[in-house]
């Protein structure tokens, strides 16, 4: 058996990790995977409880969560409504015809959870949990991590192919002409490449320590002169923050 102060992780996981298997639908295994799927398993036997009108909790939050989750499961209506109810949101996007027009509604697109490709969220400060604080993140990529953008992945266009086909037969559902699909698709390959090459890999985030970059808001600003920071951090959180926390300070040094 191992010491552990020769090797702690594999004194204390070095028998487990000999049985231990990944599923094939899983990337990853292990206690807190395990404790997942516990929670998610009794989050739908609870759903399933409420729905059937049994202890019902007096929350009007759960209450519309819980009318939220009958109006997805009614696929007849659903079925029957077809694409009608979504037209006036792609229109709201289709009517802007600049990036002025665009930025112009950041803030709104937030307050009402609409995308905005603004990577920006309140959480606990590393240096002191009982504070909240601004941080400044970045936006996600299309493949699962930014190792298999290299060219030598063996999954890279595979997957990049996969994901324009099932995109491609989206788009076609909302009525969208070929060429508007091979148009969007190419602008948003292109964009998720630049964003590629600058956001941290998954090896990269997982070291907490070094994702910690305190920026006072003014200087934060000059990453992105062209965004309304003032007036979108105003219209959604009340007032201009002092400071803001960067984690991918990659993507906002390239921004």
């Amino acid at each position: 058996m191992t010491r552990y102060q020769d090797d702690f992780y594999d004194a204390i996981n070095g028998e487990w990790e000999k049985t231990a298997v990944i599923p094939a639908d899983k990337s990853r295994t292990g206690g807190f995977i395990d404790l997942d799927e516990e929670i998610e398993e009794l989050m739908l036997a609870t759903t399933d409880k409420w729905l059937a009108g049994e202890e019902v909790p007096e929350d009007a939050i759960l209450a519309n969560f819980v009318k939220y989750h009958r109006m997805v499961r009614d696929f007849d209506k659903r079925e029957a409504d077809g694409i009608k109810p979504v037209l006036p949101l792609l229109k709201e996007y289709q009517d802007l015809e600049s990036f002025a027009d665009f930025t112009s509604k950041l803030a709104e697109f937030e307050l009402a959870g609409k995308p905005n490709f603004l990577p920006f969220g309140v959480s606990p400060d590393f240096m002191d949990a009982r504070t909240n604080v601004l941080w400044a993140s970045a936006p996600g990529t299309i493949l699962p991590d930014t190792t298999y953008y290299a060219e030598d992945h063996p999954q890279r266009e595979e997957l990049l192919t996969l994901w324009k086909e099932s995109s491609a037969n989206l788009l076609k559902a909302y009525d969208f002409s070929d060429e508007e699909i091979e148009d969007l698709l190419g602008k948003r390959l292109e964009l998720d490449s630049r964003v590629a090459a600058v956001v941290l890999s998954n090896e990269e985030s997982s070291e907490y320590a070094k994702l910690y970059h305190p920026y006072a808001y003014e200087d934060f600003k000059k990453f992105a002169p062209a965004l309304p920071l003032d007036d979108f951090f105003q219209a959604v959180i009340g007032q201009t923050p002092d400071k803001v926390i960067v984690d991918e300070e990659r993507f906002w040094q390239a921004a």
